[in-house]
C-alpha cells in the first residue's frame, strides 16, 4: 500500500474555478422527487481534477447560509485583529 501524505496546506489543492447550474428532473422511474429543482456545482481544482456536487434547493440554501456565516465571522476576526494591531 502507498504511504499516506500528512495533510498540510502544501498538498491540498486550491479552488481554480467553479461553475453552477440549476436543473429539474422532469420524469424518472427511479427518482421520487420529480419536478424538484436542484443545483449542480462543479469545482475545478489547482491539481487539474474536477469535483461535482448535486444539492437540493434546501441543501444549497443551507450551504449558502453557512458560507455567509463563516464570512461574517472572518470579517469580525479580521476587524478585531486590525483593531488590536492599531492599538499595539
Amino acid at each position: 500500500m502507498g504511504e499516506k501524505q500528512p495533510i498540510s496546506a502544501d498538498n491540498i489543492p486550491s479552488l481554480k474555478s467553479m461553475t453552477w447550474r440549476a436543473d429539474v428532473i422532469l420524469s424518472s422511474s427511479s427518482v421520487n422527487n420529480v419536478m424538484q429543482p436542484f443545483i449542480i456545482l462543479r469545482f475545478e481544482l489547482s491539481d487539474g481534477t474536477f469535483q461535482t456536487v448535486e444539492l437540493s434547493m434546501q441543501a444549497f440554501h443551507d450551504l449558502r447560509f453557512r458560507v455567509a456565516e463563516a464570512l461574517h465571522s472572518m470579517h469580525k476576526l479580521e476587524a478585531n485583529y486590525l483593531f488590536t494591531l492599531r492599538d499595539a
